[in-house]
């Protein structure tokens, strides 16, 4: 693995000849110096070309070797990339060049992931570029999909790899044995024994009287039940149930896949024999902007089985068959149709939707709706193909249309409802039990204040302030006369909200305020009679000033 790490970043970064030192950024694994990494090269069969220039090895191109670097820990410059493309060897021209297409593509993913990262990380202040971009100032798919990871890029972008590693845990019954896998063979009961066991590079073990068993290809289950059959020859408690046997995992084998496509690090990977496409695709930072999440595609010998990423966030199942086998290549396709929502739902972002899901599915994916949310049509900003984009409406979901269908690159926004109160009003100050009560037509103050107990005796006797906002959304306050049948009576309407002075509070407790040439500049509660010459002594009364020189000459 060293030796390939030392490879991958001298060969991308051609930094082989005699008196060439190493680009600035790049750093060999610690304790290895360039001269070792010359000689290690020179071992492995690299040789040098006319000018100076190592020859990649057959079948491996830069970027491969980009990748491989990467994967395996080295630090490799950011123009890395620009620079092994400028710099192509002639006698390699022909084997690069021979799938264009492929190239080009590899670079401008490259470009549109660090863009997609860039936007991302952007301060809030700067969302209107992605909003500006989604709505069709920068039109084209790379503007819609670069402005915002998706609901599955950012698990697999932002997780941390070291978390998902599957060399420890628990292994299913279906797990499938191979070479490199260790098994423990456990008896107990009549007869006591241990066996521990690892497949050899035919995936075959050998036990002492019960011979060579193959178990390749064997899940644990059928091993297990092998494994008993030959051993019941050996040991006859097996057979009428006197000895128990348990076979169970210890260090599982390494298996080698491929991640191809549309995937930001793309390139082989050394893996446990328990990894999950899920954990792969972690370790491979997910797809690029151009990606599916929906349609993973895993090609095993002549099966392809096919990964649906939502089955794993969605619905917290693992699908069947993800576990990965050796020599697996798993491939991320182009995207499909990405629908952005916006407003009061659980989880606004963008979303990756199959040709057959509609707007519940979508809804699904975002959280489901909040309380707060209005329930009328929703607003959909839609892309056509002559380049315009118009807003159109479609039902809201519980209005029993479930079905209406999304295209590529709609904006839904569910609205949050803002409805004012049409049924309630409110009463607070000095009564019994101040809050919101339920308005009924006829409804007056006295009605509402009989409703929230009474006034208690530190009330203002006879007076009320009624607050009232008006259909423009205006507020005027108005003073009631308790004490006047008219003003008790007044009908009261939905929003209003009415005051009951407390008499201590409304006559004594105003603060007064003074500062300035006093010695203790402070604030003094009002009490009934107080002067300012009063207010002045509380204050530690005027402290002596000095005006400017000459003021008093």
């Amino acid at each position: 693995m060293r030796t390939s790490i030392v490879l991958a970043v001298l060969l991308a970064l051609r930094v082989f000849s005699a008196d060439a030192g190493l680009p600035a950024g790049v750093a060999l694994p610690p304790g290895m110096t360039k001269a070792d990494a010359q000689a290690l090269a020179a071992q492995n069969g690299v040789t040098m070309g006319a000018e100076g220039k190592p020859q990649l090895p057959p079948g491996m191109s830069q970027q491969e070797a980009l990748d491989l670097a990467r994967q395996n820990g080295a630090t490799v410059p950011s123009n890395s990339e620009k620079t092994a493309t400028e710099a192509t060897p002639a006698t390699n021209q022909k084997s690069e060049t021979a799938n264009p297409d492929e190239v080009q593509t590899s670079v401008k993913d490259g470009a549109e992931e660090q863009k997609a990262e860039a936007t991302t990380e952007t301060p809030e202040g700067d969302q209107f570029i992605a909003e500006r971009n989604f709505l069709g100032k920068n039109k084209g798919a790379a503007a819609f999909s670069s402005s915002s990871l998706r609901w599955g890029q950012q698990l697999l972008r932002q997780g941390n790899p070291s978390i998902a590693a599957a060399h420890v845990g628990a292994v299913g019954p279906q797990y499938a044995l191979g070479p490199g896998d260790e098994i423990i063979i456990t008896l107990w009961g009549q007869r006591e024994a241990r066996y521990v066991l690892e497949l050899d590079r035919s995936g075959q073990v050998a036990i002492e009287l019960a011979g060579i068993i193959s178990l390749n290809g064997q899940s644990l289950k059928s091993a297990e039940e092998l494994l008993l059959k030959r051993l019941a020859h050996v040991y006859s408690g097996l057979s009428d149930g006197s000895t128990k046997m348990d076979v169970t995992l210890g260090k599982l084998k390494q298996i080698r896949v491929f991640v191809v496509g549309d995937v930001v690090n793309m390139g082989s990977y050394m893996l446990s024999g328990n990894t999950s496409v899920l954990t792969a695709l972690m370790l491979a930072k997910g797809p690029t902007s151009l990606g599916s999440e929906r349609r993973i595609e895993i090609h095993r010998g002549n099966t392809v089985v096919n990964i649906d990423l939502y089955d794993y966030l969605a619905h917290g199942r693992r699908p069947d068959r993800d576990n990965l086998q050796d020599g697996d290549v798993i491939r991320i396709p182009k995207v499909g149709k990405v629908v952005r929502v916006l407003g009061d739902v659980g989880r606004p972002g963008y979303y990756e939707l199959t040709a057959e899901e509609t707007i519940k599915d979508l809804l699904q994916y975002a959280g489901g709706t909040n309380p707060t949310v209005a329930h009328r049509p929703l607003l959909v900003s839609r892309l056509f193909s002559d380049g315009r984009r118009d807003a159109i409406q479609i039902p809201f979901p519980s209005s029993g249309i479930e079905n209406a269908a999304l295209q590529d690159r709609d904006e839904v926004t569910f609205f949050r409802g803002n409805d004012p109160s049409k049924a309630t009003v409110a009463i607070d100050g000095d009564v019994k039990f101040p809050g919101s009560y339920p308005w009924t037509l006829g409804m007056s103050i006295d009605s509402l204040i009989e409703l929230s107990g009474g006034v208690n005796p530190t009330a203002v006797p006879g007076l009320a302030y009624l607050q009232r906002t008006k259909n423009d959304g205006s507020i005027i306050f108005s003073r009631e006369n308790l004490d006047s049948t008219i003003g008790s009576n007044t009908p009261l309407l939905p929003m209003d909200r009415v005051s009951i002075p407390n008499r201590s509070k409304f006559l004594h407790s105003a603060d007064l305020e003074i500062g300035g040439g006093v010695r203790k500049p402070q604030s003094i509660i009002f009490r009934p009679g107080m002067t300012l010459r009063d207010l002045i002594s509380l204050a530690g009364g005027p402290k002596k000033v000095t005006g400017p020189k000459g003021i008093n000459d």
